[in-house]
């Protein structure tokens, strides 16, 4: 966050599919700005807005959901 106020409080989305009309972020009252992170290595990617990582969060859920289904036994 402080390296985006530093900025002029402008950034660029750092998830992977931004959904916004605009990777472009801003630092403003009420903004609602989450932490994108890398899956695979946790690493941190940056801020990203908060729909865009949300929606990333429920891929990742519903890919773990319909691995899950697709490895249930089924004792019929």
């Amino acid at each position: 966050m402080q390296a985006l106020r530093e900025a002029g409080g402008v950034g660029r989305c750092a998830e992977r599919i931004c959904r916004a009309s605009s990777r472009r972020i801003t630092v403003a009252m009420g903004s609602k700005l989450h932490l994108c992170h890398d899956r695979e290595t946790g690493q941190v990617l940056g801020l990203g807005h908060a729909a865009c990582n949300l929606s990333e969060a429920a891929r990742y859920a519903r890919a773990k959901q319909t691995e899950a289904e697709a490895t249930r036994l089924d004792w019929g």
